[in-house]
């Protein structure tokens, strides 16, 4: 058992967001095999699926209560990853990682102007840090 003292989450944490940093490699080789367009990323995602159905049909007492919550945090999750991805394909990846990290950032101005909401002195300084 890890203490709750480690650092260990965070490390996981890191490492995790280290390897995502990494999802347009396998996105940019698949379409330049020929599998272009939204097809590469149908490719890619394939092979999880096809893996995890098993656990997925196994866990399914566990969750079918909650089915259609299941459903939608699956569908808005992989409409999430999908428009990430298709960004990646047809943009340069500096561009796509930009605007992907800089959502935050995009998430407070929005809050600020198109909803009036205060915001934080803390969240301009943090802004201003990111860019």
């Amino acid at each position: 058992m890890v203490p709750k003292s480690s650092l260990f989450p965070s490390v996981l944490l890191f490492s995790f967001a280290c390897l995502w940093g990494l999802y347009w490699l396998p996105a940019r080789h698949v379409e330049e095999a020929g599998l272009t367009g939204m097809w590469a990323l149908v490719g890619i995602n394939v092979i999880p699926l096809i893996v995890l159905s098993p656990l997925i049909l196994w866990r399914w007492r566990v969750w079918r209560e909650n089915f259609w919550l299941v459903c939608w945090i699956g569908l808005l999750t992989g409409l999430g990853m999908m428009l990430y991805a298709t960004g990646l394909v047809f943009s340069s990846i500096m561009r796509a990682t930009l605007i992907f990290y800089l959502t935050p950032m995009w998430a407070t101005i929005f809050s600020r102007f198109m909803l009036h909401e205060v915001i934080d002195w803390r969240r301009w300084v943090a802004i201003s840090l990111g860019l």
